[in-house]
């Protein structure tokens, strides 16, 4: 069953067989894991150095001889979710040397309340990436309690150095109520008989819907161009109308 997980994972049938040992010896050399597996020690070695550079061990190359050291099984989490990370800010560059530019099919993903503000974090850099490939705008309509809600998220992005060139234009139905000002933050108040309930961005070829205001709370990122520049124009018509 753990052959089974740790293949899914990518790991080859030696780069597993060696995984195990280690982290079943907890350090070891590699004289004593060739021993321990029956793989020779040279291809210990070069499996060794894949394994150090997947991040599922580390080599202690001070010591005599040399030994590895299998790092905590927990350490799994975080690359898994570095390889997602990888993955996710890939997408958009594969979809930019695609030969089918004409067309492609909507990418969409629903992130739950459990994970949700921690992805606001996590994927601000990869929806920065994409606006600065089209005008460096934000472009939001949404009601006036997401701002006073996600204050320190906020704060955090618009306190970046990389986002002092940024803009964003936000389209609500109220003033925000005790929110701090950010050169770079701007809004115009529509009539109040709108009910906005969410929040809903253009950034870049991404939209994003954060609804906050009834559980549970969810984020649903819809990654399509034509959707995100319709929507961006229709955003930047309403804005240019109602701006003083």
């Amino acid at each position: 069953m753990i052959r089974e997980q740790l293949e899914k994972l990518g790991l080859g049938e030696k780069e597993i067989t060696l995984y195990l040992a280690i982290l079943q010896k907890g350090r070891v050399s590699i004289p004593e894991v060739a021993q321990i597996t029956g793989i020779n020690r040279t291809t210990v070695y070069s499996v060794a150095l894949l394994l150090a550079d997947k991040g599922y061990i580390v080599q202690d190359l001070g010591s005599r001889p040399n030994m590895l050291i299998a790092q905590p099984p927990e350490e799994l989490r975080y690359l898994v979710q570095r390889q997602k990370n990888i993955v996710e800010s890939l997408i958009p560059e594969l979809h930019a040397i695609s030969k089918d530019t004409g067309y492609s099919v909507p990418k969409i993903k629903f992130v739950p309340e459990v994970d949700l503000e921690s992805y606001l974090y996590s994927e601000a850099d990869r929806w920065d990436k994409s606006m600065m490939e089209v005008d460096s705008t934000l472009w939001s309509v949404q009601d006036p309690t997401f701002g006073p809600k996600y204050q320190e998220w906020i704060k955090w992005y618009y306190t970046r150095p990389h986002t002092d060139n940024f803009k964003s234009n936000v389209i609500t139905n109220a003033p925000e109520q005790g929110m701090p000002q950010f050169r770079q933050r701007k809004a115009v108040v529509l009539d109040e008989s709108l009910d906005f309930n969410s929040a809903v961005w253009v950034r870049g070829h991404y939209i994003v819907m954060v609804s906050y205001k009834e559980k549970p709370n969810y984020l649903i990122e819809i990654y399509d161009k034509k959707l995100a520049h319709n929507l961006r124009e229709l955003m930047r018509g309403i804005w240019e109308k109602n701006k003083t």
